[in-house]
């Protein structure tokens, strides 16, 4: 069951860390998440790190279930099963695409399993075609911190060539089903 959530601005709007939580299933205080600033690469993109973790802790999920992984090692899909979610910091996205197409993370095999992705900025492009080696969970092109968003509500996207968000929007995926959420 493939459940992700693509944003600008991760929880910049308190509902889209509602569904992250809706999706997880868990209380906030059980769930440990996967936390990857690995996208992070000039100091000021290093700075917004420390918000993204504290809008984990800010919807109720515990300093002690964030674990912090930026691909210096292979994960085991044992090892990522462990984690409720993925939280994937916004940056670089080209950097992060080399870094997630060297096969350390079996990404793929969490999201079959049933974990959540939540990608930040760069986070979620990545998941996308925008990049030629984007990871392709949706085909199309994403534009983020836009300041008009595509239409709020479920879309098909054999008929979108590219979703724009702005930042108190998301891309929620819950197996084929996709919606535009704000």
């Amino acid at each position: 069951m493939k459940k992700l959530i693509l944003s600008s601005s991760g929880f910049d709007n308190r509902k889209i860390g509602d569904k992250f939580i809706e999706l997880i299933g868990m209380k906030p205080n059980m769930i440990k998440v996967l936390f990857i600033p690995t996208a992070a690469v000039t100091e000021s993109q290093k700075n917004i790190i420390p918000l993204c973790k504290n809008e984990l802790i800010d919807i109720g999920i515990e300093e002690c279930h964030i674990t912090s992984y930026d691909f210096e090692e292979p994960m085991t899909i044992d090892e990522m099963m462990k984690f409720d979610a993925v939280y994937v910091c916004g940056g670089s996205t080209t950097f992060l695409l080399e870094k997630m197409n060297n096969g350390y993370l079996p990404l793929a095999n969490y999201l079959n399993h049933g974990g959540v992705y939540l990608g930040v900025s760069a986070g979620s492009i990545a998941l996308t075609t925008t990049h030629e080696n984007g990871l392709g969970y949706i085909d199309c092109h994403l534009k983020v911190h836009q300041q008009k968003g595509s239409p709020n509500g479920s879309i098909d996207l054999n008929q979108v060539n590219t979703i724009v968000l702005t930042d108190d929007q998301a891309i929620v995926i819950v197996n084929k089903s996709v919606q535009i959420f704000q």
